[in-house]
Parts: structure tokens; C-alpha cells; sequence
């Protein structure tokens, strides 16, 4: 159950429109409008809501007034939850829809049971009412449940789920012991027996102490969480200090579990109470406080639950709209995602793959050299230990790492490096990680593995807690279960000896010292070399990334693209890198960008702005030419890069919810990691992000 509780909650094109939605919302509209028509013609409403009167058809002397405060609110929360029902992209935010849509629901419960005794049905009225309560609180533990799991998944830790879960099960049979009780209230006589009213308000009783139980555990856990944060840094309560900010984040989420606590469960007694379901408090106590105050104003707002039930039915209503986010932008996030499901469907209709072809049969090869996370941080933790034990993980390059390890460690086998480190096993990749070699450390580039295992967005920390706790980050991808997550890196799954290993020019590493050549007698094959199709070298392996990025999104519909940035971005200036970019584009690949911090990022905002394709730059001029040419709209191409650098200065107002709540608690789980952390480097700008 937790398991499918913890699904992926990103977004999901199976939710994004279609006219079932649009028919939903169009029923839900309908339905009450066709309330307030019934309402209009059939309640005869006197001149004056706001005077008491009685009749034998009414709950209480202002049944009018309830009445017509139920109606209006229905109408509001009709067009909140029509409008959450379709602009709905992700499954959190389908929750949001639910929620709103039972609390509607619940306002009609509440109007039909008004209904029902202004036209003198007064059986199972009380009943109808208790429903639409209970559910709508229902299924907010539900999503606290859910909101907890996502804690559990960024923090690594366990809080509860499973225990609310069970508790949750106790209470949805709780429920339904108290809508059969309150149908027998309504058929017993006024004054039902004795034995039953204490029998049944057992059950009134432990459905109150569930809630009670479920929600004071809710704000414990996070009240203890805070505590946890707030010890580990010794926080002062500056705003400038991101631990601060995250411990007040955490006490922020718990103020608000506590605060709809109490509404809850005062709104729950309430019902309960003034309907008489709490034995030894009497029954006739609605009654008794109308006669004791002459049914003044003040009575009717102290006893009348529907009130205080409309009230709260709006307020989840409102709340579900403003958590929702930006409608406009869930809608713009649900086009771009179908353009693209759409790009990948045409080109994997048209692709065709001839195996016979030599050219063909290279680049399959090519793409089935991945390896695993596992492997990758096998072999960083073996720099400077059992090779390059010079290495220096805040100094040295890819480029480094390739000429003095890679190449050497795999001279014997005159291969890949991804042969060795897998033991001959070829794997296809899940991702493929686009990276530049000599502008950003190797330890970045593993840093930016790991943050897409990770889901995250940022790999600066990550990179220093490589060299602080790998046994830290290992288990953390272990409880994520992506150690054995395959991906193609070009250092690794090229065959180095088939091409740069032997170069004939000096070749100098980062700190200046030249390094000595391969010497292997492996045949050297680079972009024009014979044996060719259409001048292309058909042995060279270097000239096959945007084939192989085609043939893998063609046969594999969840492979994606990870694009690690450097500080300088250079990545993007660099010819054959932005070719990459724009092959797993125009395939409608998955493309997620991974940067240092969001500090960096800024600092080069205004060049990114100015990005474009034709300013890219290449060793070979033909190049640049060679790949202008395979993209035919180069300005949508241009969009879509400067639509990957907004995606990181999004608004929260723009992200779903459970996004929000993710984000969040990353930032606290940093805090309880590396306490000593700068905290200027990347947590105030993730903060303002926030």
C-alpha cells in the first residue's frame, strides 16, 4: 500500500485533458445549478432569512439562513472544483481536484438534507449530512498520508506512514459504523434506549479519538523534525541563516496540520455533539440552548453545525485552489508535455533501424554500452587509491581522468572503459549524460549522476559530500533503489583506443604537466577515415552520439537525457554537446538539467538569455555547419532551450504541490547532513526560489 501511495507523482499525459473531464466538470456544474433552481422554486423562503422561525419541517428556528448560506457556497465551490477537474496535470494535483470535488459534494449532502426536511422527510437526514463530513475528512488523511511518504522519500527516514496508514483503515471503518448508527437515530423514536445510545456513542467516541490520534501524530513527528533541524545547527533565528529558514519552513507545515487539527476535529464534536450522538451529553441540547436564549443570533451560530460545515467545506475549497498552483501554469506544463509525447510518437513512427547496414550495427553496438551508477561510484572511489593517486577531486577534469586513468586501466583490454568496469556485460542506458570534458572537474560530472538518482536539481553539495560520506550517498541510492541505474557517459562507453589515446602533439594535463601517450597498436579511426558513408567514417565512434541518441529514444520510450552543466556553461557554446541537446529534442526525449547552484546559474542568467544554436563554437568549422543542418526550426529549438533554464526559476506559485513539499524538505535534509555547509553557496538561493 505504501508503495503505491509512493508512485511517481510528476506528470502524467494519462491525466492531462480529454473531454471525460470536461463532461465531469460540465455534470458537477450542472448538478448545481440544478440545486439552486430546485431550491429557488421549491424552499419557500420568507421575506426575512435572518428572523428565527419554527415549523415541524426544520432542524432549528434558521433553517432559511443555512439554507441559503449552503446554496451560494455550493455554487463557489461548484466552480473551484470544476476548474481543478480539468486544468489537472499530476496525480497531487488530481488530489487537490478530489478533495475539492468530495467537499462540493459534501455542501450537497448538506443542502439535500435540508431539503429533505423542509419537504418533510426527516429519516436519514442527519445521516446524509455526518457523510459528506466524514468523507471529505477522509480523504485529507489520505493526502497528509501521502504528503508523509513524500517526506519519507526525500529524507530517507521513516515517520509513520505505515502506522497512519493502518490508522486510517481503523477510522474508514469507524466511519461507516457512524453512518449506520446515525441512519438507526433517525428511525429509532426521538428518545431511542438507553443500552443503544451508550453502545452507539462508544462508536461516536472512538471515531473523535481516531482523528485525535492520527493528527496529533501528524504534528508531533513534524514538531520533532524541527527540533532535530534546529538542534544540528544551533539555530539562531536570523533570516539570513538557511537553516533557520528550513527548521521555519517544518514548523510552518506543522502550525498548519495543527491548525486544520482543530478545526477538524471541532467541527467533528460539533456534529456530533449538538446531534445528540454523545452519550451522557442529552440529546435535546440543541434544543435546550435555542430555549435558554430565546433563539437569539448568538445561539444559532454557537449550535447550528451546517453553518460551521459550510465554513469549512469552503475553506478546503479555497485552500485546494490556492495549494493547486498557477492553473495557467499547469495548463502550459500539460502543452508542452503533449508537443513533446507527440514529437517522440511521430519520429518513433518513422524511424527505421537496417541492422545489415555497418553504419547501423556501430551504433547499436555504441548504445549498449551503459554502465551502472554502482560502477561509476566503484570506480570514482578507487581515484587516488588504487589509481592516479595524485588525483585531487576539486582540480582535475574529465579530460584528466580519461588520459590517466581511463585510457591506462583499459589498454589491456583495448576497449571501453564501460566493458571493463561491467565485466563484459552490455546493458542499454536509461539516460544518457551529455557533459563537457575539460570545464568542469570530474567529480562534478559524477555529482551530477547522483543528483538525477537523486532528483535533484542541483549537484554542488552532492559533490562535496562525495568526498565527505560516500557510504552516506550509497545508501541513500540504495533506499532510492537507482544504484543500478544505467547510464551512457562518453569518457566511459567510448572506446578511447579506437581514437585519442595516441595523439601526435603534447598532450598537458589541468595542473600543466604533460601526459604520456597509450602507445597501443589499436587501429585509429576519427570523423573522415576510410572505410565512409557520405564522408562520414563508418569504424569512428565519435561521430555516432546524435544516431545513437535516435535509434535509443526510437526503441526505448522511457530513455531520457541528463544535461550537466558546468559553472561557465559551457556546455552549451560547445558544437557537438548542443548537438546531443538537439537530437534527444527533436526525438522528444526527456531532458533534465542539472547545475552547481542556483547561484551560479544566476550569475550567468544574462548570457543564457542571449543563448543561441548558430553561436556555438567547434574545432572544425564544417561541424558547426553539419549541425545547423540537422535542425530544421532553429528558433523553436532556441525556445526550447531557454525553456530548460526557466524550468529552474519557476515560482513556487508554478509547481505542484507535492513538488513544493519535495523541495522543502530537501533543503532540510542538506541541513541535517552537512550542518557545516555554506549556507550562502546554495541555500539562500534555493530559499528565494522557494
Amino acid at each position: 500500500e505504501i508503495r503505491k501511495i509512493a508512485r511517481s507523482r510528476s506528470f502524467n499525459p494519462k491525466l492531462a485533458g480529454g473531454w471525460l473531464r470536461c463532461c465531469v466538470a460540465a455534470a458537477l456544474l450542472l448538478s448545481t445549478w440544478a440545486f439552486l433552481i430546485i431550491n429557488v422554486v421549491e424552499v419557500p423562503y420568507p421575506a426575512d432569512v435572518f428572523r428565527a422561525r419554527i415549523s415541524d419541517h426544520q432542524l432549528g428556528p434558521y433553517d432559511h439562513l443555512s439554507m441559503a448560506i449552503t446554496i451560494i457556497s455550493l455554487q463557489i465551490s461548484s466552480l473551484v472544483a470544476a476548474l481543478l477537474i480539468i486544468r489537472f496535470c499530476t496525480s497531487c494535483q488530481r488530489d487537490f481536484a478530489v478533495l475539492a470535488t468530495v467537499a462540493w459534494s459534501a455542501q450537497g449532502l448538506l443542502a439535500l438534507k435540508y431539503m429533505l426536511h423542509f419537504w418533510g422527510v426527516e429519516r436519514s437526514a442527519n445521516a446524509v449530512g455526518l457523510l459528506g463530513f466524514l468523507a471529505v475528512g477522509w480523504q485529507m488523511e489520505l493526502m497528509l498520508i501521502k504528503l508523509v511518504v513524500d517526506c519519507e522519500n526525500v529524507l530517507f527516514r521513516s515517520f509513520g506512514a505505515r502506522r497512519l496508514l493502518r490508522v486510517l483503515y481503523w477510522e474508514a471503518g469507524c466511519i461507516a459504523a457512524m453512518i449506520l448508527l446515525a441512519i438507526s437515530y433517525d428511525l429509532l423514536p426521538p428518545e431511542p434506549p438507553l443500552e443503544f445510545q451508550v453502545v452507539s456513542s462508544l462508536v461516536f467516541w472512538s471515531g473523535l479519538f481516531f482523528e485525535l490520534y492520527f493528527w496529533g501524530f501528524m504534528t508531533w513527528t513534524l514538531g520533532d523534525l524541527a527540533c532535530e533541524v534546529e538542534k544540528a545547527h544551533a539555530v539562531s533565528k536570523d533570516e539570513d541563516n538557511a537553516a533557520f529558514r528550513a527548521s521555519r519552513r517544518v514548523r510552518t507545515c506543522q502550525r498548519s496540520v495543527m491548525l486544520v487539527c482543530f478545526a477538524r476535529i471541532s467541527n467533528t464534536a460539533h456534529i456530533l455533539l449538538f446531534a445528540g450522538y454523545l452519550w451522557p451529553i442529552p440529546a435535546s441540547l440543541r434544543k435546550d440552548v435555542y430555549r435558554i436564549t430565546g433563539n437569539s443570533h448568538a445561539a444559532y451560530l454557537f449550535v447550528d453545525s451546517g453553518l460551521w460545515a459550510n465554513v469549512w467545506y469552503l475553506t478546503i475549497t479555497l485552500s485546494c485552489l490556492v495549494i493547486f498552483g498557477a492553473p495557467w501554469a499547469a495548463k502550459a506544463l500539460k502543452d508542452e508535455e503533449e508537443r513533446r509525447a507527440a514529437r517522440r510518437k511521430q519520429r518513433q513512427a518513422s524511424y527505421v533501424s537496417n541492422p545489415a547496414d555497418d553504419w547501423q550495427r556501430q551504433v547499436e553496438d555504441l548504445a549498449r554500452r551503459a554502465i551502472t551508477l554502482d560502477a561509476l561510484l566503484r570506480f570514482y572511489q578507487g581515484l587516488g587509491k588504487e589509481y592516479m593517486t595524485h588525483f585531487d577531486p576539486s582540480w582535475h577534469t574529465t579530460d584528466d581522468i580519461v588520459r590517466q586513468v581511463i585510457i591506462p586501466l583499459s589498454k589491456e583490454e583495448g576497449s571501453d572503459m564501460a566493458k571493463v568496469l561491467m565485466k563484459g556485460q552490455r546493458v542499454r542506458p536509461a539516460a544518457m549524460v551529455t557533459h563537457t570534458w575539460r570545464a568542469r572537474f570530474f567529480r562534478d560530472l559524477v555529482a551530477a549522476v547522483v543528483a538525477d538518482a537523486l532528483h535533484e536539481t542541483e549537484y554542488g553539495r552532492i559533490a562535496k559530500l562525495l568526498d565527505a560520506d560516500m557510504a552516506l550517498v550509497r545508501r541513500w541510492l540504495r533506499k532510492t533503489s537507482e544504484l543500478q541505474t544505467t547510464y551512457w557517459i562518453c569518457a566511459f562507453c567510448v572506446n578511447q583506443h579506437a581514437s585519442i589515446c595516441t595523439p601526435s602533439w603534447p598532450i598537458l594535463d589541468s595542473s600543466g604537466k604533460e601526459v604520456p601517450g597509450c602507445g597501443c597498436e589499436h587501429p585509429k579511426f576519427f570523423n573522415t577515415d576510410q572505410p565512409c558513408r557520405n564522408g562520414m567514417s563508418i569504424p569512428c565512434e565519435m561521430n555516432k552520439f546524435s544516431d545513437m541518441i535516435g535509434w535509443l529514444a526510437a526503441t526505448d520510450s522511457t530513455f531520457i537525457q541528463v544535461i550537466a552543466t558546468d559553472s561557465e556553461m559551457e556546455l552549451f557554446t560547445r558544437a557537438w554537446c548542443v548537438a546531443e541537446v538537439a537530437e534527444a529534442y527533436m526525438m522528444g526525449v526527456g531532458q533534465k538539467l542539472k547545475i552547481e547552484s542556483q547561484a551560479a546559474l544566476k550569475q550567468r542568467s544574462a548570457e543564457m538569455k542571449n543563448l543561441r544554436i548558430e553561436d556555438m563554437k567547434a574545432s572544425r568549422v564544417e561541424d558547426v555547419q553539419e549541425i545547423l543542418d540537422r535542425i530544421p526550426e532553429k528558433a523553436e529549438f532556441n525556445q526550447q532551450l531557454q525553456h530548460l533554464f526557466g524550468k529552474l526559476f519557476r515560482n513556487l506559485w508554478q509547481l505542484h504541490p507535492s513538488e513544493r513539499v519535495k523541495m522543502a524538505f530537501r533543503e532540510v535534509r542538506w541541513k541535517l547532513t552537512l550542518p557545516n555547509a555554506d549556507d550562502n553557496q546554495h541555500g539562500d538561493d534555493e530559499s528565494e526560489l522557494q
